[in-house]
């Protein structure tokens, strides 16, 4: 029986790491996860520490047991993890402020999960609790991380392939290839729409005259690579949506980085919540159109 929990454990936490990008599946975690140790073993630490965090703060919670079975709570504090290592030394006070984002991520979720309104999550409660924490960083002067020296992508393969990296910010487009395999590993729509979102932000970026490191570096692709995969589930093989999405993405990607504040994923996240809101719009006014017109028939 213990076997059998400590196994239900397991699954969850890896599964946790597969929802950042929206793959509820244990070995898609686990691969993003050797992933990111290969791009940064610090990196990896931070993740496990934010994601355990956020699972120990949603047993606190007492939120249903099948969404932490399904890694919801566990994605969010994992991200966390990431970013801080991302922007900040490790240090102990960079670490508390993960666990503390962790913590704070679950208090959101939980509390989006159960508002129920008409649009998902998404990340939106990785994107509040890393604007606090980083916030609170900043306040307290915790040593900034070194800026990685990182050379530009050879091809544009690889810039696309970067592009899927940087939603875990990682700048190696080896590490890209590993979550591409992740991806492969649970749905292939979520690998073809992955690839399609960053070679098409990166396309949208070039097109517009973006900064071309920031380009190749693939910091306008990844948004609309997680927009891609999250627009194709929810709307299917539907272009309009899909691009909608795709272009709103990398316009606000720009406008974060003309504000100087960090975009994290909420381009990612303003850009569904439009497309979907603007859909459910379009189909109540469809609806409303059709009785009007059967209430004059009938008169």
């Amino acid at each position: 029986m213990t076997k059998q929990i400590l196994t239900v454990y397991i699954v969850s936490f890896l599964r946790g790491f597969g929802q950042i990008m929206l793959q509820g599946n244990a070995l898609t975690g686990l691969l993003f996860m050797f992933g990111i140790g290969i791009g940064s073993f610090t990196m990896l630490l931070g993740a496990i520490l934010g994601s355990l965090a956020s699972v120990v703060a949603a047993k606190y919670l007492r939120v249903d047991d099948a969404d932490i079975e399904q890694g919801l709570y566990g994605f969010n504090g994992a991200l966390i993890g990431i970013a801080m290592v991302f922007f900040y030394m490790p240090s102990i006070g960079s670490f508390s402020l993960i666990v503390l984002g962790g913590i704070f991520s679950s208090v959101i979720m939980d509390d989006m999960l159960e508002d129920k309104g008409p649009i998902p999550t998404y990340t939106a409660p990785f994107i509040i609790s890393a604007w606090f924490i980083l916030f609170f960083a900043s306040l307290f002067h915790l040593p900034v991380a070194d800026a990685a020296n990182i050379s530009v992508a050879d091809s544009q393969l690889q810039a696309v392939i970067r592009g899927i990296g940087q939603i875990m910010f990682q700048a190696n487009w080896l590490v890209g290839a590993i979550f591409i395999v992740a991806l492969a590993c649970h749905s292939r729509q979520a690998l073809v729409f992955a690839v399609i979102g960053s070679a098409i932000g990166l396309l949208v970026a070039r097109i517009a005259g973006y900064p071309d490191e920031l380009i190749t570096l693939g910091l306008y692709s990844f948004n609309a690579s997680l927009t891609a995969i999250a627009l194709a589930a929810k709307f299917g093989i539907k272009p309009l949506p899909i691009v909608a999405g795709l272009l709103l993405s990398v316009l606000l990607t720009r406008v974060f980085q003309l504000f100087e504040v960090p975009a994290l994923t909420a381009p990612f996240v303003l850009a569904c919540w439009f497309v979907i809101l603007s859909s459910s719009y379009c189909a109540s006014a469809n609806v409303a159109s059709v009785i009007l017109k059967k209430v004059i028939k009938a008169k």
